[in-house]
């Protein structure tokens, strides 16, 4: 799983979720944008992929697991 900040030192959000998307390598990584931003601000990168998660800083820990558990495939139950 990926969480990037919405803002970069570098780039913004946006390219990087699009230069990520275009490598094969990463493009079934699922992705938190962790952002001091309210989630408003960010629905244009949350709707580039349906997939992509949203975490607003500062967080609980509590909240992070629960972004982690939604972004990443459950275990299949033993048969």
């Amino acid at each position: 799983m990926i969480l990037p900040d919405i803002i970069l030192g570098e780039m913004m959000g946006d390219e990087f979720l699009i230069r990520v998307k275009q490598e094969p390598a990463y493009r079934d990584v699922p992705i938190a944008i962790v952002s001091v931003l309210a989630p408003e601000t960010c629905w244009h990168l949350l709707k580039m992929d349906r997939r992509t998660l949203y975490l607003r800083k500062p967080f609980r820990k509590a909240e992070l697991l629960n972004v982690v558990e939604k972004g990443l495939p459950q275990k299949h139950a033993k048969e």
